[in-house]
């Protein structure tokens, strides 16, 4: 979709927004790495992870490769990737108004540096 209908607003390679993607993704999977002297991460929170792998990918894929196109391409890639998401079955839908920029995730805190 970015090579065919996306207007970048700066020329990017595949590489570089999968790379960018991994790095975000890769954020939010930070607090869980055990620190020296640190206790555990907390079990109820860690119980969550299986539901907030989906909302954590579909921000960093809006965030990355979502967001390098024109404003323009917003609307086209914001249309896609609704079709894509209904298409894939996904328990993650966006409100219908707005664009999915629009949007802040919540994951309960999970994603916090402070437990």
């Amino acid at each position: 979709l970015v090579r065919k209908s996306v207007n970048e607003v700066i020329t990017s390679m595949d590489s570089n927004l999968t790379f960018s993607l991994l790095k975000l993704m890769d954020c939010f999977f930070q607090p869980l790495v055990p620190k020296e002297g640190a206790r555990g991460y907390p079990m109820e929170k860690l119980r969550l992870l299986d539901d907030l792998i989906e909302p954590w990918f579909i921000f960093s894929l809006v965030w990355s490769v979502g967001c390098t196109g024109d404003a323009a391409s917003y609307t086209i890639f914001n249309d896609w990737l609704r079709q894509k998401m209904v298409e894939e079955k996904m328990t993650l839908h966006f409100p219908d108004v707005g664009l999915v920029y629009d949007y802040q995730l919540d994951d309960a805190g999970f994603s916090s540096t402070s437990h």
